[in-house]
Order: C-alpha cells, then sequence, then structure tokens
C-alpha cells in the first residue's frame, strides 16, 4: 500500500504542482536515507545523484532543492524535529539543527522497494526506520499533554557528541528525554548517554534547569518495562501509550 501510495503521489500530486516526479522521488529517497538525522542540503543532494553524474557533481542546485524540500511539507510528507535542549537560559539551543523524518514510517521502506523479509535481513536499516514509528508515538502523544509546547518534540545534540533522539518540555520547565535502540545490545550505552545528558545541565549551577521527571530509552524487542537505574527506565515501543 505504502508502494502505491508513492506511484499516485509521484505520478498526480506532484506533476499537479508543476513538479518533476523524478526530483521528488529522489529526494524522499535521500530522506529516507538520512532518517534521524540533522542532514545538510549538500548531503541531501549527494544522495540525489543521477547514475549518468559523477559523484559529488549533481546538476541539481541548492534553489531546486529548497522549492522540491517545500513541496513535501504540503504533501505531508516530511517531519522536522527541531533542536533543543531543555535548558531555558541556553542560546545555543536556538542553533541546533533539526531532524527529518518521513512523515509514514512505511515510506521510508517503501521508497527503496523493501518488503518486510528484506527489513529483517538487514538490521542496519531496520534499525534506522524504527526511529521513525518513536518519534511519530511520541508527537501524538505529547501533543495531548496539557501545557505542553509550541514544538512538542526536540532531538538534542551538542559539540561533544551528547545527544537526545527526543526530548519533551512543558511550559514549566518539566521535561523527559527519549534515547531509541530496537535491540537491547545497545540499551546500557544508551542508558549511560542519558545519565550524562541529565547530569550535564542540572549540574551547570548557573543554567537554573531542574532534574528530568524520568529519562527512557524505548526498544522494539523489551519483553516489558523496567527500571534501569535510578530515574531511568527501559521500555518497549508498545508500552507507548497516554
Amino acid at each position: 500500500m505504502a508502494r502505491e501510495y508513492l506511484r499516485l503521489l509521484y505520478a498526480q500530486s506532484v506533476p499537479r504542482r508543476r513538479k518533476k516526479p523524478d526530483i521528488a522521488s529522489r529526494l524522499v529517497a535521500s530522506v529516507a536515507l538520512t532518517l534521524g538525522q540533522a542532514a545538510t542540503r549538500k548531503t541531501l543532494l549527494a544522495d540525489m545523484l543521477e547514475e549518468s553524474e559523477p559523484f559529488g557533481k549533481t546538476s541539481l542546485s541548492h534553489e531546486t532543492l529548497a522549492s522540491y524540500l517545500a513541496l513535501l511539507k504540503p504533501l505531508h510528507l516530511l517531519v522536522k524535529v527541531p533542536g533543543r535542549i531543555p535548558e531555558a537560559r541556553l542560546p545555543k539551543r536556538l542553533y541546533v539543527k533539526p531532524k527529518g523524518y518521513l512523515a509514514d514510517p512505511s515510506l521510508a521502506a517503501a521508497q527503496p522497494g523493501m518488503g518486510s523479509t528484506a527489513l529483517v535481513h538487514n538490521w542496519q536499516t531496520s534499525g534506522t526506520i524504527f526511529e521513525s514509528p518513536c518519534i511519530r508515538d511520541l508527537l501524538v502523544h505529547a501533543q495531548a499533554v496539557p501545557d505542553i509546547g509550541f514544538e512538542p518534540v526536540r532531538c538534542y545534540r551538542d559539540d561533544s557528541g551528547l545527544k537526545a533522539d527526543a526530548i519533551i518540555e512543558l511550559a514549566d520547565g518539566r521535561w523527559t528525554a527519549f534515547e531509541i535502540k530496537v535491540g537491547e545490545e545497545g540499551v546500557p550505552a544508551k542508558v549511560s548517554s542519558l545519565k550524562r545528558l541529565h547530569a550535564k545541565p542540572c549540574g551547570n549551577p548557573k543554567a537554573h534547569v531542574g532534574g528530568s521527571e524520568f529519562i527512557a530509552v524505548i526498544t522494539g524487542f523489551s519483553l516489558y518495562a523496567r527500571k534501569a537505574d535510578e530515574g531511568i527506565y527501559v521500555i518497549s515501543i508498545r508500552a507507548l501509550a497516554p
């Protein structure tokens, strides 16, 4: 169904807006390759090369790319998660680049023509795509929380490499952070990263930031939700609910 949706989109919706289906398809494929990344326009263009073009020598301009990125928004294909750290007095938060996702997680598999069997045998791609439904569910649930901010879900990455896949912050300053990992083998590293993220703003006396309500790692295969450390939990995507 997702592949058929994309075929109709390229055959009808894109030409109706006076754009070329081939370029739109290449852009969606590029976004699918960079899911959950703060991809620059240069990176997106590099992934949109035609077979006849030498590496790094695309004929598309940045202006053309910008017009096609603008096209994806009214077509409800692209979701941007802006960057921020839950620290009200840190100007640096405004300069964190947003991460891009396809609005429906199935589109990331449909664009390159991957089915469920192919995904089972390609864990790297599966892990990348897994982040999309997690972000989608967090967006849905966060929007239903009273006193949520203008941006229900944000991400964070600083110059030391410390990051969080998702941060939810209320207007009163309360916040929580999430890291996402499809399998259990990477959970300890994610827990360690979240502990450092929690300590960084809270350990800064000039930050005026309280502790998180909780922080968590979202996984794909955990059999049950559990407490990994004080204030840190490991939960399955199946447990995400209001």
